[in-house]
């Protein structure tokens, strides 16, 4: 038996009905939440959470009710959802590692401890001292690495505090703060100013105000070792470290005066990614610079990664960008499915097309997987025990031959089949007649997959794939 013909089910052209990404999630227009990473390599629907609106990290998502909730994976499939009545609107989160802080648009700051090893979710409580917080920041003190925190109120002002919250420090700036990253500030006549990455500095004295030597700045990323500053010019400007070596033998090297550099123009973000200054243009283009130097010159070469870009995510070691028309591509390093590719690659140097997170659901009702679909030259492949069962037959898996099959007994709906897929031979029969399929199912990263649409067809059902909407229609 042939395998029968199929539409191109995602060729990465437009991957419409997004509504929201990050590096590793996204959120479909229709409320539906999704990861990838780790043992997901593709985007995979998180069962049990709907009419999601906005993501933070810790496992938190926030619906449109503005209620907050908390969501983890017991195993490969299971999932765990509860609501935290504390929270409410979240704005952002930030894990000091002994308490995760919460923001609210509202202001109010509130603080989850985190008890052998787990955040304790119904101590949640507000944060005496206190209020009309608009941004949380922090950094690390040298040289003994203590946590400072900054809090940015509404009018300007900024407060620090240690990791336990216990106590407030009025911080001395030069102007009122329009934003904070890192030990900078942003003030509102755009100067930069930078606060002393020593241990006991004197907060409120005067003399510990230091502006860097930047003007007309609109913004300010650091990742702890570089910076970068784009001003309203939209030239961008570096200083910090760059790095050479490898692993063990990373060797730092500090360039304390910021250098603009003349190989991008028209900036509009910038990402510290791996060892890589990642900009985005205003014109949607996406440029890359390696930071793997002693030093980064001013003349320094910029590669065009992507073009035609409205979104770019990015996490410490990779990127996700959205096209103007609604296609997802990952970028960077990938050992763990970072992009969503569903490959483990380690490295990705060009950008590639990240799958589309496509759902399956069997008489109109979804079907929860334990991984994602995959796409592979136009046919979409499902884990082993995902659907086939409900569709009536029995899977049964011998670890010894490495071959799984899949047997429908006779009934008045339908005739007896019998399935047998060989993953070590790579060969598949129905009812002891080989059969021939343009992509051979395949095992990744523990996983088996199996062709969703010549194993649902061989049992009797109807499979249609709904391009528009990224979800495939299974009925029988």
């Amino acid at each position: 038996m042939g395998s029968a013909a199929v539409p191109a089910f995602a060729d990465n052209t437009p991957s419409s009905g997004i509504k929201d990404f990050g590096a590793e999630y996204l959120i479909k227009d229709d409320g539906t939440y999704w990861v990838w990473g780790g043992t997901h390599p593709v985007p995979t629907q998180v069962p049990g959470l709907t009419d999601v609106t906005a993501s933070f990290d810790d496992g938190l998502v926030m619906k449109n009710d503005l209620s907050v909730w908390h969501w983890e994976y017991t195993n490969a499939a299971a999932v765990t959802t509860e609501q935290i009545p504390a929270l409410h609107d979240l704005k952002a989160v930030f894990d000091t590692g002994h308490h995760l802080i919460a923001l609210e648009r509202s202001g109010d700051v509130y603080a989850i401890p985190r008890t052998e090893g787990r955040l304790n979710w119904s101590a949640a409580a507000p944060v005496d001292g206190l209020g009309d917080i608009s941004a949380i920041t922090s950094y690390y003190t040298n040289p003994d690495g203590k946590l400072v925190l900054l809090f940015l109120k509404k009018d300007g002002t900024l407060w620090s505090s240690d990791r336990d919250l216990q106590s407030f420090a009025a911080v001395k700036t030069a102007a009122r703060v329009q934003s904070v990253e890192g030990n900078y500030a942003l003030l509102a006549n755009g100067k930069v100013q930078v606060f002393p990455a020593l241990e006991n500095a004197s907060w409120a004295d005067p003399s510990a105000v230091t502006l860097m030597p930047l003007q007309d700045i609109q913004f300010v990323r650091t990742n702890r070792f570089s910076n970068a500053a784009v001003d309203k010019q939209r030239r961008l400007w570096f200083w910090g470290n760059t790095l050479t070596g490898e692993s063990d033998g990373t060797v730092l090297h500090e360039q304390k005066t910021p250098v603009l550099l003349k190989g991008v123009a028209n900036v509009k973000e910038v990402f510290f990614v791996e060892r890589s200054l990642v900009v985005l243009t205003g014109d949607g283009k996406v440029y890359e610079t390696s930071l793997g130097h002693e030093t980064l010159p001013a003349d320094a070469k910029f590669r065009l990664l992507a073009s035609d870009i409205g979104k770019v995510a990015a996490g410490s070691r990779h990127i996700i960008m959205q096209t103007n028309t609604g296609a997802m591509w990952g970028w960077g390093i990938n050992k763990l499915a970072e992009q969503g590719t569903g490959d483990y690659d380690f490295m990705h140097e060009e950008p590639v097309p990240m799958q589309p997170p496509v759902t399956v659901e069997l008489n109109g009702q979804p079907v929860a997987l334990s991984n994602g679909v995959i796409i592979r030259h136009a046919q979409a492949f499902i884990p082993l025990r995902s659907i086939f069962e409900q569709l009536g037959a029995k899977v049964t898996w011998d670890e010894n031959s490495k071959t799984v099959t899949i047997a429908q007994p006779d009934s008045t709906e339908a005739a007896a089949v019998t399935i047998k897929v060989d993953f070590a031979k790579g060969t598949t029969t129905v009812n002891g007649k080989a059969a021939e399929l343009d992509t051979k199912p395949f095992n990744l990263s523990g996983t088996s997959y199996l062709p969703l649409r010549f194993i649902s067809e061989s049992l009797g059902a109807k499979v249609e794939w709904i391009k528009q909407d990224n979800r495939i229609a299974i009925t029988k």
